[in-house]
């Protein structure tokens, strides 16, 4: 179980850390 909840953790500071990239 805390296997998938670290991917959906990666996923999603992932996907906040890509939509700051866009913004440049």
């Amino acid at each position: 179980m805390r296997f998938f909840f670290n991917i959906f953790l990666m996923f999603s500071s992932s996907s906040i850390f890509f939509r700051e990239m866009a913004e440049w």
